[in-house]
């Protein structure tokens, strides 16, 4: 199996939903490539941090289901790095996912967050400025109606807004993400056992939302476009309504402008190189590639805090429908991409990118092991790097499940990447599958102030100064054994630590003429 089919197969591994034939090949295959082992740790983390915040969000029972073929095969793709620390994974999760899906958000901070992010005041600026076009087509089905209200289609997206409206009782509906949207026409890649034959992607919240394709294959071109099933959540009830809501839409593709550019910045060793600036009227993006300076064992994981400021004004990275927002973005060793609000209108002369901060990975050159009793109840203690760490409350059924307690503010580490093994081996036969959910998690910063995780995302323009570092408090782990391990006559597992994650901060900064 290649690369993007073990991929495609990674939420049904984690929920245990694979044929035993299914995970063996799935297993072989991480077992030899890195790049899916290190990507499936990371998709494990943003599941649990999903699962975690349940109590904040409630999505469609098969949300989770209809994820794993969207998120890790759309283009540009929103999960795809050789690793993803917990800030990354927190806010895929939060907020890139969320865009991806009927959201009902019902607490703060998680509602405000979704807030912050709605593109709907970009569509309405960027048509208001002549790009696009107003439509307000209007269908109406079951009483309940329907308007296309927007569309802005440029050459990395397509966007169409929309509203619904219960005629009779005023209930909010949202569009039914997995199977209630059909485009009968087909550009650009396609998504595989799915209606929806293009990049899609929804942000939908109050009635209201828009949807995310991939850019059309023409400069001019009309879609149909159907809406077949609506969903109202009231509590833990989901009403559906099937129908047909019907449009053909016309859309017309409007062209940014590419800029090849050459700008460098170095950061205790490791190099940043920027290399095209593409200025679209829905967002600006920006190609870069990373190196580690001949670092042995490190790598940079992700830029994290980053900005564009031309003019004076400051663009800040954000999701459209694609990529990370505020405040990270992937990185990679390839040449990678991340997105920014539009600077298209402005036609900036020159613009200076600033990086405030690195995300550093180290590697041990051998894993550390500690072994863990499974037959002890009370705390047991381990020592990694000077640093002290508990496992509590274990308990084994027919799985184990046990807290990993670590200290936050530790000048060590900030985030550790473990592994839980069997004693005597990880192997196709006997191997543990799960992953841990961090449930404490703080920012503290220069000045030893401590946030939560999602406050200080929303006040993150006020704190990025004071230098806020993610810690991990606590992880809760479930593992779960494979067929072939009986746990039960198991007195110890293997706590495999293969390294550690670091911020580096850069400050660091790159002036660029656009010719």
């Amino acid at each position: 199996m290649e690369c993007d089919d073990i991929r495609l197969k990674f939420i049904d591994y984690l929920d245990n939903n694979l044929t035993a034939e299914d995970e063996k090949k799935l297993v072989d295959h991480i077992e030899g490539c890195e790049e899916c082992r290190k990507e499936l740790e990371s998709l494990k983390k943003l599941v649990n941090e999903i699962n975690e915040n349940a109590e904040n969000i409630s999505v469609p029972e098969d949300f989770m289901d209809n994820i794993g073929q969207r998120a890790l095969k759309i283009g540009p793709p929103v999960i795809k790095k050789k690793k993803a620390p917990f800030k990354i994974l927190l806010i895929a999760a939060a907020i890139l996912i969320m865009s991806m899906a009927t959201v009902f958000a019902t607490k703060n901070p998680m509602a405000e967050l979704i807030k912050l992010m709605n593109p709907e005041p970009r569509i309405t600026n960027t048509v208001n400025n002549g790009v696009g076009k107003r439509l307000n087509i209007s269908k109406t089905d079951k009483n309940i109606k329907i308007t296309i209200t927007d569309v802005v289609a440029d050459d990395i997206q397509t966007l169409i807004s929309y509203k619904i409206e219960d005629l009779n009782n005023g209930k909010e509906y949202n569009i039914r993400f997995d199977d209630g949207i059909i485009i009968k026409e087909r550009w650009g890649n396609q998504i595989k056992d799915t209606n929806i034959e293009m990049y899609t992607s929804l942000f939908n919240n109050e009635g209201k939302g828009i949807l995310t394709l991939f850019p059309i294959d023409t400069d001019n071109k009309t879609i149909n476009l159907s809406f077949t099933k609506l969903e109202a959540k009231t509590g833990d009830t989901t009403e559906i309504i099937d129908g047909n809501w019907n449009f053909q839409i016309p859309i017309k593709k409007y062209q940014g402008k590419s800029y090849n550019i050459n700008a460098t910045i170095k950061a205790d060793d490791y190099v940043i190189n920027f290399t095209k600036i593409t200025i679209s009227p829905t967002l600006t993006k920006i190609n870069f590639n990373c190196s580690n300076g001949g670092k042995k064992n490190e790598r940079i994981n992700d830029l994290e805090d980053i900005r564009i400021v031309a003019d004076g004004k400051e663009y800040k990275p954000y999701n459209f429908g694609h990529e990370s927002w505020i405040p990270y973005s992937t990185v990679g060793y390839g040449d990678k991409e991340m997105t920014f609000d539009s600077m298209y209108f402005d036609n900036p002369k020159n613009v200076e990118i600033k990086v405030n901060r690195i995300s550093t990975q180290i590697t041990e050159d051998k894993p550390k092991e500690f072994m863990v009793k499974l037959d002890e109840t009370s705390p047991q203690e381990f020592e990694y790097l000077g640093t002290k760490l508990v496992i509590n409350d274990l308990k084994v059924s027919d799985n184990i499940t046990f807290n990993l307690k670590q200290p936050i503010n530790s000048s060590k580490f900030e985030t550790l990447n473990i592994v839980f093994w069997p004693f005597n081996g990880h192997s196709q036969e006997k191997h543990f599958t799960g992953a841990g959910n961090y449930n404490e998690a703080y920012y503290i910063d220069k000045d030893n102030n401590k946030y939560g995780y999602y406050d200080a995302l929303l006040i993150w323009d006020k704190i990025r100064t004071k230098n806020p570092v993610l810690y991990i408090a606590n992880t809760s782990y479930k593992l779960h054994p494979s067929d072939g391990l009986d746990i039960k006559h198991e007195k110890f597992i293997r706590m495999i630590i293969d390294g550690y994650n670091k911020t580096v901060f850069v400050n660091g900064s790159a002036k660029v003429k656009l010719r």
